[in-house]
């Protein structure tokens, strides 16, 4: 599994490829994930980014496209930028992120976050395309009740070790 990396660091020379390339490890060298302010109490956890992952790998999955394309600073072609605006619809609508940190997150403002939200929504209207939404947002449920319950294991755990004993 990989780690994101949720800082991004500043003046860094962009790589070739667009960021696709493999590194020694074998892993795609996907660009940073951009991050909550760095100095705000609403930090994102492990589990809100390993479950923000989770949202892009599915979104990239059903829509075609690179996961990189979707947090791109470019808008990129007609089925990108949907598949970007899918994306932070369902940041918004089922992780529970306002509008200004899911515009932060894929490097937009939130106005441009609630115009894509609209359009999503106004999309569902089509039954197709509400009936593939809704199996996204079943599946991005399932795996935020998953995260929750290993976090709320793993914090029960913590509380409750001592430590060895000698």
């Amino acid at each position: 599994m990989k780690v994101a990396v949720l800082t991004q660091v500043p003046n860094s020379p962009k790589p070739a490829n667009n960021g696709l390339e493999n590194n020694k490890d074998g892993h795609d060298n996907l660009p940073p994930y951009r991050s909550l302010k760095q100095n705000s109490h609403r930090q994102p956890n492990l589990a809100q980014r390993a479950l923000h992952r989770f949202l892009l790998d599915m979104v990239a999955l059903v829509y075609e496209v690179d996961q990189s394309q979707l947090v791109a600073r470019t808008r990129g072609r007609k089925n990108i930028a949907f598949a970007r605006q899918v994306a932070m619809y369902l940041a918004h609508t089922t992780e529970g992120l306002s509008l200004s940190d899911v515009g932060r997150l894929f490097g937009r403002d939130r106005t441009t976050v609630a115009h894509g939200c609209a359009l999503v929504e106004d999309a569902r209207d089509d039954m197709t395309f509400d009936r593939s939404l809704s199996h996204l947002e079943s599946a991005i449920s399932c795996q935020m009740d998953l995260f929750r319950s290993i976090s709320q294991s793993h914090a029960s755990t913590n509380d409750t070790y001592a430590g060895p004993r000698v």
